[in-house]
């Protein structure tokens, strides 16, 4: 018959020489009860003693099976790691984090770029500003020359093919490239800003407004007059001019916000 263990609840038979779970003798497991030999009260003479009268019993808690009987362990022994496997992790591990280092500089630069998850700071907004407009310059320069140099080609030798309708549209190429990745920060910026990154679609229609709502009407600016034609494009600066203000002057949110972390390192 199996019965429930009064130390540790585990189902054992009655006739079991000790507890399989907890290792305690039949006299705990039973929760056998005598009567005191002082004041005649019933207890189990497994815990000690008496809880009337606090006389002692001649079985202790933390006796032992009786000689000869097996008792199993009361959990099973944990093994060490294997030494080849726990020489093999810290070489591993340094490892992996020597290659962290060195992709984590490039990681950083791509998601920058080419992800529009995330924020940026006025910071990293004005550095990419700084990046465009030396790539600008030096696109500007380098067609320049060509022009020049293509003058005095073609002064001397009229039937020489040009060169600087390639340079042309590998600037035009560069300056699509360009606006692109530009687009991506902005998004992040407003990112940063607690907005839409549709706001990068929305902030040139709402500048272009006007424009586009006359060219459905079929109505040319130019025509209304100087009046209302300055007025269109003071509305169109008004509106560069407010969302410039937001991205490039404005601070960021601190904290966490619903697009990621705070690009400042707070919060």
């Amino acid at each position: 018959m199996l019965v429930a263990c009064q130390e540790c609840g585990a189902q054992i038979s009655e006739t079991a020489l000790a507890c399989p779970s907890c290792g305690a003798p039949p006299e705990v497991f039973l929760g056998e009860s005598r009567p005191c030999s002082e004041c005649g009260e019933s207890f189990c003479p497994a815990f000690g003693a008496c809880p009337s009268c606090g006389a002692s019993s001649s079985i202790s808690v933390t006796s032992s099976a009786p000689a000869g009987a097996p008792v199993p362990p009361l959990q099973s022994a944990v093994l060490p790691k294997p030494p080849r496997i726990a020489e093999r992790a810290p070489r591993a591990l340094a490892g992996s984090d020597a290659q962290s280092k060195l992709s984590g500089p490039y990681t950083r630069i791509l998601t920058f770029l080419f992800s529009p998850r995330g924020r940026v700071s006025r910071k990293q907004l004005w550095q990419f500003y700084g990046v465009c407009g030396a790539i600008g310059f030096l696109m500007n320069s380098w067609a320049q020359s060509l022009l020049t140099r293509e003058n005095v080609v073609g002064l001397l030798n009229p039937s020489t093919p040009t060169a600087l309708s390639v340079a042309m549209g590998v600037r035009g190429v560069v300056g699509i490239l360009m606006l692109s990745l530009l687009a991506i920060v902005i998004i992040k910026r407003f990112h940063d800003r607690g907005m839409s990154g549709w706001w990068t679609l929305w902030a040139p229609l709402i500048a272009w407004a006007p424009f586009i709502a006359f060219k459905l009407m079929g109505v040319d600016i130019i025509e209304l007059g100087s009046m209302t034609s300055g007025t269109f494009v003071a509305w169109y600066f008004g509106v560069i001019i407010v969302f410039f203000v937001i991205l490039s002057i404005l601070p960021g949110q601190r904290g966490e916000n619903r697009f990621g972390r705070d690009p400042l390192g707070s919060g």
